[in-house]
């Protein structure tokens, strides 16, 4: 079954965030509790920040519902689409960045809802500072594997990634 009721709710309260504050996170309970406390209302910012992260709850079931629905092989026309047309994708930031491919420009990397514990994720770094995009990404690439490397050239390297043990 699909719930339209809830999410509807939910999109309703965020639309109205001039007035309303909508809450979609237990973790968020803290905060809303303090500033109701402390200045008797919930501020703008909370509010707009709680909205958007609203938003992105709905928007996340809604894609959840998608890919539960393009799980039909006959595809919703009956017919043997193996393609979907659109993808709904929920990406989730995962870690800051020190910056993107030059110092003046943000970065952070993102990881899929649906597999928080890639093997990336378990990667731990040794040394240096919080890595900017263009050494994530050298580290992301096929081969590159820190697993793969000799003592030797982990030690010459200023980062080393290696994985987490369990």
């Amino acid at each position: 079954m699909i719930d339209v009721g809830g999410p509807t709710m939910i999109r309703a309260a965020a639309k109205n965030c001039a007035y309303v504050t909508v809450v979609v996170s237990p973790a968020d309970y803290r905060e809303v509790l303090e500033e109701l406390r402390r200045a008797g209302e919930v501020s703008e910012h909370t509010r707009k920040r709680l909205a958007r992260a609203a938003f992105a709850y709905t928007a996340s079931y809604d894609a959840a519902i998608v890919a539960w629905l393009d799980e039909d092989p006959a595809g919703a026309d009956g017919g043997a689409e193996v393609l979907p047309e659109t993808l709904h994708v929920v990406l989730e930031r995962s870690k800051a960045l020190r910056y993107g491919e030059n110092p003046h420009q943000n970065a952070a990397l993102y990881r899929t809802r649906a597999n928080p514990a890639g093997w990336w994720e378990g990667a731990v770094q040794h040394g240096a500072r919080t890595c900017r995009t263009s050494t994530w990404l050298t580290r992301r690439r096929p081969g590159s594997l820190c697993t793969s490397w000799s003592a030797r050239k982990a030690s010459a390297s200023r980062t080393v990634f290696r994985p987490r043990r369990s």
